[in-house]
């Protein structure tokens, strides 16, 4: 292109020299060219040009140039897979990648449906106080399986954590010795293979060879010697076991790691509940306020057993009772509310309630008395 053409489009000729002028100063064009808005740009002009194709194709999938955080979703993106990863999969075989975004997906799922339970806790919310107290009530009984599950996943990963850094110093160990443990027997084997090759003229040779034979396998056997103890110092049967703890560990550390990711997802989920709790106790107006406090403690022992019931059915042995009521705890700090207030509201509500039954049983046998001296 001429540069009369070039200048009647508005275009400029980037300089030979792309990342400094001839005279020190920084190039305008590169700079522009390099920079994180023109990266944007190409972006966009990359997702718009795939969009309208897909539109003429009349294909309803689109795509997104922008970040999760800058599309506004709180949702966690899924990494790289990569096709080294699907070949694996292919195959039969599980790939690390593969599995964290499972494991990423399944948490947006379950994220989406307790967002779609919350915006719709939100909509169907109105003036009425039980439908307020049983919605805030099932808000705490939701964080309440969301901490316990946080609980569990420490508890599981502090376990775990141990036993990698218990594992991990005799794996080395064991590693070392058995790498030392071969290099001597290839330089035992060398040297029986030299030894053979000399005649009875070569004496010094032979008993020098002889020599550091006997010594290699002094050396061998006390490294064997040392791998026995090492094994059965570590309870380990056999050798064997000791090799499929190497299998075992890598699972352990991709456990952990999962477990991490689940961790900030169940974070993310509970900061998300305590903020919707807040604010819709907002909207109950302080004329109201003594009302909810009275409905909510009718309802929190119920809901409450709900949850223990459901935990404990979805974990099974493993479900610790104690582990639960530190997770009631918790929330209940978390949400400045005092649990101490609630069970003596409850408490009074009961009495006055079996007061209530006993003085209706004693009108109605006065009423009967009465009837039959008639």
């Amino acid at each position: 292109m001429t540069p009369s053409a070039a200048q009647e489009h508005g275009y400029i000729r980037a300089d030979k020299h792309p990342k400094s002028t001839r005279f020190g100063r920084q190039n305008p064009v590169s700079e522009q060219w390099n920079s994180e808005a023109q990266l944007r740009e190409w972006r966009k002009a990359w997702a718009d040009a795939v969009n309208h194709t897909l539109q003429e194709h009349q294909i309803d999938t689109r795509i997104d140039h922008r970040s999760f955080a800058d599309q506004g979703r709180d949702e966690q993106p899924t990494i790289h897979e990569g096709y080294h990863a699907r070949d694996m999969e292919k195959k039969g075989l599980i790939s690390d990648r593969c599995e964290i975004n499972r494991q990423i997906r399944s948490d947006n799922r379950l994220f989406r449906e307790l967002k779609r339970q919350v915006e719709k806790l939100a909509k169907t919310i109105s003036a009425n106080i039980p439908a307020i107290a049983r919605r805030l009530e099932q808000l705490r009984g939701t964080m309440i399986m969301i901490r316990y599950y946080l609980f569990h996943n420490r508890m599981q990963a502090s376990s775990a954590s141990k036993w990698i850094s218990m594992i991990t110093p005799v794996l080395k160990k064991y590693k070392a010795i058995t790498k030392t443990i071969r290099t001597k027997q290839a330089e035992k084997k060398s040297l029986q293979s030299q030894k053979k090759e000399l005649n009875f003229l070569q004496p010094v040779q032979y008993y020098q060879i002889s020599w550091k034979i006997t010594t290699l396998t002094e050396d061998i056997e006390e490294l064997l010697s040392l791998k026995e103890r090492l094994i059965s110092d570590n309870y380990f049967h056999n050798e064997s076991e000791i090799k499929t703890s190497e299998l075992t560990l890598q699972k352990q550390q991709d456990f952990l790691n999962k477990l991490n990711l689940q961790n900030e997802n169940l974070w993310n989920q509970l900061t998300e509940n305590q903020k919707l709790f807040q604010e819709i106790k907002k909207t109950v107006c302080s004329e109201k306020l003594e009302e909810l406090f009275d409905t909510r403690a009718d309802m929190r022992e119920t809901v409450r057993n709900q949850i223990y019931q459901k935990l404990s059915q979805t974990i099974g042995q493993e479900f610790d009772t104690s582990l639960f009521y530190d997770s009631v705890k918790d929330i209940d700090n978390r949400l400045l509310e005092d649990s101490e207030a609630f069970r003596t509201q409850a408490f009074q509500k009961q009495i006055a309630k079996e007061l209530g039954c006993r003085k209706d049983q004693s009108s109605l046998q006065k009423r009967k008395i009465q009837d039959y001296q008639r």
